[in-house]
């Protein structure tokens, strides 16, 4: 969102400003740039690995289900019970 507004209201010397301190590093004269900048990294890694982490749990989950579903459709098709390798 402040991507949007920088590159829509910002004049072309208030851009460059902005590249130059916070991408170039150019005239940091404090710390806290720096760590603003690393913690917003660092919980944007952690969200994003929270959520492709229940992606993948969800789609595991439907894989298992459908396999369970498939195996139930053929027995019933077949009226025997199939044989199935044990995991390991």
């Amino acid at each position: 969102m402040s991507f949007v507004a920088v590159s829509m209201w910002a004049t072309t010397e208030q851009k460059r400003a902005i590249i130059d301190m916070y991408v170039l590093g150019r005239g940091v004269d404090q710390i806290y740039p720096i760590v603003i900048f690393s913690v917003i990294a660092v919980v944007l890694s952690f969200c994003q690995n929270r959520y492709f982490r229940r992606q993948l749990r969800l789609k595991d989950d439907e894989i298992a289900r459908l396999a369970e579903y498939k195996s139930e459709h053929q027995q019933s098709q077949i009226d025997k019970r199939l044989h199935h390798t044990k995991k390991g």
